[in-house]
């Protein structure tokens, strides 16, 4: 079996705050665009609202899937006077719906998940494909292959 390098860097200080204020900078923007496209006024500074944004970032979403879940949902919701008022950061960023809502996109591939995007631009590519692979770790060593 061949071995994979695993790199992990930990940022410095200064890489932390830089990160901190990136992040902080995204929760801003999705949270304007969720404003901006259902009319609504939310504050990027509530602290569930911030613990949803920043889960969903945690799992690998960008804020590119989030304009397309805010734009998915504003497009079936906005007239329906019963769903308008689910417009908000509870319900579309939640961990049980937010991946769904984000692939509910046509065909023309709005709406598309970053993942299918990935398979179908990246044509067997891998994104750790840069990655050094003398410092190695042994799969075996971390998951019993057994179960699979």
């Amino acid at each position: 079996m061949q071995d994979i390098l695993l790199i992990i860097h930990m940022p410095t200080k200064e890489e932390s705050k830089e990160l901190k204020h990136l992040r902080n900078k995204d929760i801003y923007i999705v949270v304007q665009y969720l404003n901006e496209k259902a009319g609504k006024k939310f504050s990027p500074e509530t602290s569930e609202t911030i613990k949803r944004i920043n889960a969903r970032f945690a799992e690998g979403f960008t804020v590119e899937d989030f304009k397309v879940v805010i734009d998915n949902k504003v497009r079936d919701w906005l007239h329906d006077p019963r769903m308008r008022n689910y417009l908000r950061p509870a319900t579309l960023f939640s961990p049980s719906k937010f991946e769904g809502y984000l692939n509910e996109g046509g065909t023309s591939g709005e709406g598309d998940s970053r993942f299918q995007q990935s398979i179908r631009g990246n044509q067997g590519t891998s994104e750790f494909a840069h990655l050094d692979q003398s410092s190695t770790i042994k799969c075996d060593d971390v998951y019993d292959t057994s179960i699979f």
